[in-house]
């Protein structure tokens, strides 16, 4: 078990799986109240449908968009909010296999139709731009039919398995898998940037150990983290 591993605790946190890597590899171990803590790693869609639910969360790591919609059901404050981190989107093959082309809008088409699956997100940011990709491009109907689909967790993992030989996510995402190579992120001209917002819920348990940890997660020491782990700080 990692040090950002569930773990029973005072405060839940929902966050979503682009802020594992740095979490893991460095942000946890250094706060002092890591024990206080319980972490659920989702795609942002299912933190939405867990609280949805009426799951109860103290502390919620989602994007930009999803903590907007979060404020308009009533369910944070707008200043309760704070800006963490940017990820982008990336392309990652099986560790040893010949790294595809993908500086292009062409060549990275072209590395899609011809993979013979590629692994997505059907519940990540990642996964659901890539949808809208194919679509606008018209490569949907040669990449859709032997994708190799996931709801949630790591599309790299498929690579493991051969069950895919292309995996799509953001780069921090696809950097938490070991045993895989990173090809690069998309293409300028079709990436696409996804700001992420750390909140208080508006039934946070505990105020004040809540403010005290996203106070810690703002400063220098973790922004060099992320920034190491595939994320711009905000």
């Amino acid at each position: 078990m990692t040090q950002a591993e569930s773990k029973v605790g005072s405060l839940t946190v929902f966050s979503t799986l682009a802020v594992r890597a740095p979490f893991d590899n460095g942000v946890m171990a250094g706060y002092e109240k890591q024990d206080e803590l319980s972490f659920e790693w989702s795609p942002t869609t299912v933190i939405e449908s867990k609280l949805a639910e009426g799951l109860h969360a103290d502390i919620v790591i989602a994007t930009d968009e999803a903590i907007d919609r979060l404020i308009c059901k009533g369910l944070i404050k707008s200043g309760d909010c704070f800006p963490l981190v940017t990820a982008y989107f990336g392309v990652a093959v099986p560790r040893g296999q010949k790294r595809p082309d993908i500086t292009s809008k062409k060549k990275f088409l072209d590395c899609l139709s011809s993979a013979r699956s590629v692994s997505y997100s059907l519940g990540g940011a990642s996964g659901i731009y890539l949808q809208k990709i194919m679509t606008e491009h018209g490569v949907m109907s040669d990449v859709e039919p032997r994708a190799t689909k996931i709801f949630q967790g790591f599309t790299g993992e498929k690579l493991l398995t051969g069950e895919a030989d292309v995996a799509v996510q953001q780069m921090s995402e696809l950097m938490v898998v070991d045993g895989i190579d990173i090809v690069g992120p998309f293409p300028d001209e079709l990436q696409q940037l996804t700001p992420f917002t750390i909140a208080v819920m508006n039934g946070c348990t505990d105020w004040i150990n809540a403010q005290a940890f996203i106070h810690y997660l703002l400063n220098d020491q973790c922004r060099g983290i992320y920034s190491k782990n595939g994320l711009q700080c905000r």
